[in-house]
């Protein structure tokens, strides 16, 4: 009898055992889901407890108030939790999700650009009209104290304001300041577009970047906060589908509620695939060149000085040599290859020249770092060393000093068809557009009809019943955007029409107009200008094709 009970004992603590390390498995296999479920709906419960109780209905030895980690229900419905990969494969099967997604952490893509535009600091100002507008910063936050942010001489916050952090909500855009500089660098005057307006900052990043379910959040609050217009300067690695993009759902509810949303292309281009906020319902800043760069020098032992694009405030000694060092390569690593380094010894008190490195390479006790790359030279970029980005000629040039081979041929960069943009914004102008392609929320749903989104799903989005228009035939290309493109096949013949309509917000004034109409394989295959008119009307709409 005894010896039965001990084997039970034993039994049950083995159980116990296993139980406690599966539920601890478990806990470990969780990392944080974004659930999205559109647009908020009238609900037997309040919004946090529907969230909850739909947790409950997943979880088995996990408190549903532990795992959720947001609850957004102020613009639009969804939560963040954390989940095992079971738990959000079985939330996504549910009935009224949309999607579910894991959390990314996204990145920032960030005095002199309105000089570069031509844009005046003499402009005719409306400052009642300015100070009404709000701004919604989602970065990584201010410092309140900086001399940009200064609210003296400002107006009481506007009335619509519905937000709770009323410091930010009297903070000037971008004040006029004197003298910046970065240590001396670059030292000149510091402004703003709109000095007048109100910002409302959301904290969304940190030293490790920004994350989807911090993003929603402050969408969620901006947009029931009552901003008139969201800026954000982040993005993904790739463009993600709209309904797992936290940038594209955040903005199409704010597109809803008539807040324009202005985010960044991203950083990586002018290559094909680079960009990586593609929600047509936003306005995405595209990288641009400027009239200035940051450049320094590295000055070799044979007394010859090579320039490049850096940003060094680092106090460097008149004497201050150090070994040039670059790595070979071998049967497994690329000539130039700085990452993955065999020996940290090898680099460690000189001077590397690489042609691809990661920035773990600065934690090896590096002296300065020479980055041959002809992409990166109208930008220059902070390092915790000294570096200096220099084009493939003057690499190779630094590469002769160090091996004294013989100069090889580096492969030019060539335009292609997709080498194409607007130009440069016109500050001044655009206050009076004159003609516009205009676009809203029913057009950007009638988008979404016709890029095969079901009629489930474009009613959980909107919110409402009778928005999905699936019956009725089209294409994502008939939206009313000043951009045509078409996917063809290489030597097939193609023929393609592009319906658009502009609207007169200019004010009563005679305008001519022509629109490229067709797009066929006949001859180069090239837009063919169709139409010319003179009208003369305020708020009129006009149909090309």
């Amino acid at each position: 009898m005894t010896s039965l009970l001990s084997h039970l004992v034993a039994l049950a603590f083995f159980i116990s055992f296993i139980l406690l390390f599966s539920s601890a498995s478990s806990n470990e296999e969780r990392k944080v889901y974004i659930v999205y479920m559109g647009a908020q709906h009238s609900s037997q419960y309040p919004t946090y407890e529907l969230h909850l109780n739909l947790l409950k209905e997943i979880f088995v030895n996990c408190s549903p108030s532990e795992s959720l980690v947001y609850s957004y229900q102020r613009s639009f419905s969804g939560f963040a939790a954390k989940l095992s990969i079971d738990e959000a494969e079985k939330l996504n099967d549910m009935e009224g999700i949309i999607s579910v997604f894991p959390s990314k952490t996204l990145k920032l893509r960030t005095t002199r650009s309105w000089d570069f535009l031509n844009f005046s600091q003499r402009v005719n100002r409306n400052p009642t009209l300015e100070s009404d507008i709000i701004i919604g910063m989602i970065d990584t936050g201010i410092w309140p104290e900086s001399k940009s942010f200064s609210g003296q001489g400002l107006r009481p916050p506007p009335r619509k304001w519905k937000g709770h952090g009323t410091h930010t909500a009297s903070i000037a855009a971008g004040r006029t300041v004197s003298h910046a500089s970065l240590y001396g660098l670059a030292k000149g005057m510091a402004r703003g577009v709109v000095p007048s307006a109100r910002l409302a900052v959301y904290k969304v990043c940190w030293w490790f970047g920004c994350t989807d379910q911090d993003i929603l959040a402050a969408f969620d609050d901006a947009i029931s906060d009552g901003v008139d217009i969201i800026s954000l300067s982040v993005a993904y690695a790739i463009a993600a589908d709209y309904f797992q993009d936290s940038i594209a759902i955040g903005a199409f509810h704010a597109m809803a509620n008539g807040i324009l949303t202005s985010t960044a292309a991203g950083n990586a281009g002018p290559y094909r695939g680079t960009v990586s906020n593609v929600a047509l319902w936003t306005l995405v800043a595209a990288a641009s060149s400027i009239d200035r760069h940051i450049i320094d020098k590295v000055v070799t032992g044979n007394h010859v000085s090579t320039l490049g694009a850096s940003v060094n405030t680092f106090a460097t000694k008149n004497r201050d040599d150090h070994p040039l060092i670059y790595m070979q390569g071998n049967a497994t690593i690329l000539p130039g290859d700085c990452t993955a380094l065999p020996d940290i010894n090898m680099v460690k008190g000189k001077i590397v020249l690489c042609k691809y490195f990661y920035d773990e390479i600065f934690s090896t006790g590096i002296k300065g770092l020479i980055f041959i790359d002809d992409s990166s030279l109208d930008v220059s970029f902070i390092y915790p060393v000294p570096f200096i980005t220099v084009s493939s000629v003057d690499g190779l040039n630094l590469l002769n000093y160090i091996t004294t081979l013989t100069k090889p041929m580096f492969p030019s960069a060539r335009q292609d068809e997709l080498s194409y943009g607007a130009g440069q914004l016109n500050p001044v102008k655009a206050v009076d557009p004159g003609l516009v392609y205009d676009a809203g929320a029913s057009d950007y749903v009638q988008m979404l009809c016709n890029s095969a989104y079901n009629e489930t799903m474009i009613k959980m989005v909107t919110g409402d019943a009778s928005s999905y228009s699936g019956s009725s035939k089209g294409t994502a290309r008939d939206l009313n955007y000043p951009s045509m493109a078409l996917h063809v096949q290489s030597g097939k013949a193609f023929a393609a029409k592009f319906l658009r309509t502009v609207t007169n917000v200019g004010g009563a004034r005679r305008y001519r107009r022509a629109i490229a109409r067709e797009l066929d394989s006949a001859g180069d295959g090239h837009l063919v200008g169709r139409g010319a008119s003179s009208e003369e009307c305020d708020g009129c709409l006009h149909g090309l094709d």
